[in-house]
């Protein structure tokens, strides 16, 4: 049988992933405070990918997305932008 790897509090990847999953939990509860239904949740996800990439919240630098620019992306997506 192979070993279980446990993730301690040390290992960087264990930040990486606690950070990934707050931010799951944010840009979740930013969607429902939108009205956006849980069956579109995955497409506001990619939408916001989208907008990093490219788009009108000059994100290209730093990846990440304040909660006021996460709140207009879900406003944008909502009615339409998508």
């Amino acid at each position: 049988m192979g070993a279980t790897t446990r993730l301690t509090e040390t290992d960087p990847l264990h930040w990486s992933l606690m950070s990934r999953k707050g931010d799951l939990k944010r840009v979740d509860k930013i969607a429902r405070d939108a009205g956006i239904p849980p069956e579109r949740r995955r497409d506001f996800g990619r939408y916001i990918e989208k907008c990093k990439r490219s788009g009108p919240y000059d994100l290209a630098s730093s990846g990440d997305a304040t909660e006021e620019q996460l709140r207009e992306m879900a406003k944008d997506f909502k009615h339409g932008a998508a």
